[in-house]
């Protein structure tokens, strides 16, 4: 038995990329990046107005006040997608202009249509306006290349893309992304005593539904991950065989199964592995819940975790396990937990890691505080329901304290 710096240890020393491929953008969001991403456009492409107001030549303005206010004849209106259109410009002329319109050359400034005093003929047309102050240069104008200029950085290797990239991406014109290929899941679960049809209301004795599939599946897939789940099989070496072949065909990357690799009878999925010519990295963690869980990689072939069959200890083992070694695929940089005061105090075993179901908040004053729940034990969901978060306490820990700084991982 190994404690978990050590097997983290060997999950990130396997082969780290599978690979990449270029995507569209609108297949982009939660991909990781796999480059430096740099721009080619200036944003704004043109001057824009920011304000609804009228475009005037700054330097003709410097002699507005409240005594002396200054007049400007109205030539033209500007609307935004307007295609601009070379205006007769003279001195003392201002052409009134909408949000977003691209601004004429020979205008520097724009001011805001409430600080001006509209001068309207008979049939209610602006025909000029009066300002009573100096309008600065570039003030309300958005000018090109104001928010990005050309080759900036917008996204680097390792970074997930989120809906800001999405923007900065349309905005700029990109049309495909190369991010870094999605390591495909496979799973099944093991146990007899397994349900999978939701519609059988009544169970036998024994029987019970399977959480660990719903909660695997859409935790991987809330990630950006592509599970696929191979159904649940008997405790049955025969059969959990054929159901790899299947498995195997299909090529996934990783493999994750439920139950069956401790040590009681039943337990078979080592020994059946080591058949398979698997090569065991590891069998047994120094964690709280799930020491069982297994780490072993198929002949030149996929991962393959055996996470043990209570819930609470495959969540564990799902997500301190399963997911490094998919960010290390994926290029991810070593994630980070966060720091929180701890509102609860208990005792854990020495040696050993573990792994509590707590929930996080931030509090009035703007502090992060976490709460360590009731109902540890690894077979009990009904605390996962107020979890939003893991505190994880190191193997040297012995005491955990009410105001403590203590480590959480979010969901």
């Amino acid at each position: 038995m190994i404690n978990y710096l050590e097997a983290i240890n060997l999950i990130t020393q396997q082969p780290p990329c599978l690979g990449q491929e270029y995507v569209n953008i609108q297949d982009a969001l939660t991909r990781v990046s796999a480059t430096t991403l740099r721009n080619s456009e200036l944003l704004p492409a043109f001057n824009n107005s920011a304000m609804d107001g009228f475009a005037l030549k700054s330097a003709e303005t410097i002699e507005a006040s409240q005594d002396k206010p200054l007049q400007f004849k109205v030539i033209t209106t500007i609307a935004a997608g307007d295609i601009l259109k070379e205006t007769n410009s003279s001195n003392k002329t201002s052409s009134e202009i909408m949000t977003g319109a691209a601004v004429p050359e020979e205008y520097d400034c724009i001011v805001r249509i409430e600080d001006v005093e509209q001068l309207k003929d008979d049939q209610g047309q602006i025909q000029g306006i009066r300002i009573t102050r100096p309008i600065k240069k570039h003030e309300n104008l958005r000018r090109i290349g104001e928010d990005f200029s050309k080759n900036e950085i917008l996204v680097n290797p390792g970074q997930v893309i989120n809906a800001q990239h999405m923007m900065a991406f349309a905005a700029l014109g990109i049309e495909k992304v190369l991010v870094q290929k999605t390591p495909r899941i496979a799973l099944i679960c093991t146990g007899k005593e397994i349900i999978d049809d939701l519609s059988q209301k009544t169970l036998l004795p024994g029987q019970i539904r399977n959480a660990n599939a719903s909660y695997i599946t859409s935790t991987l897939t809330a990630k950006g991950l592509k599970p696929t789940y191979y159904g649940s099989i008997l405790d049955d070496p025969n059969v959990f065989l054929e159901r790899m072949d299947a498995i195997l065909n299909d090529q996934p990357d990783i493999i994750i199964s439920t139950g069956a690799v401790s040590a009681g009878k039943w337990d078979f999925i080592p020994t059946t592995l080591k058949n398979l010519s698997a090569k065991q990295l590891f069998h047994k963690v120094k964690i709280k819940p799930g020491k069982p869980l297994l780490f072993s990689q198929l002949d030149q072939g996929p991962y393959y975790f055996g996470l043990p069959g209570n819930p609470i200890s495959a969540a564990v083992g799902l997500r301190f396990f399963v997911y490094p070694l998919c960010r290390h695929l994926l290029g991810m940089p070593e994630e980070k937990p966060i720091s929180a005061l701890s509102l609860s105090s208990g005792k854990k075993k020495e040696g050993f890691r573990y792994f509590l179901k707590a929930h996080q908040h931030i509090d009035v004053n703007g502090k992060c505080q976490v709460e360590i729940l009731n109902g540890q034990e690894s077979f009990k969901i009904n605390p996962m329901l107020a979890a939003n978060c893991w505190a994880v306490f190191e193997e040297e820990c012995l005491n955990y304290n009410k105001h403590d700084i203590i480590n959480v991982y979010p969901f």
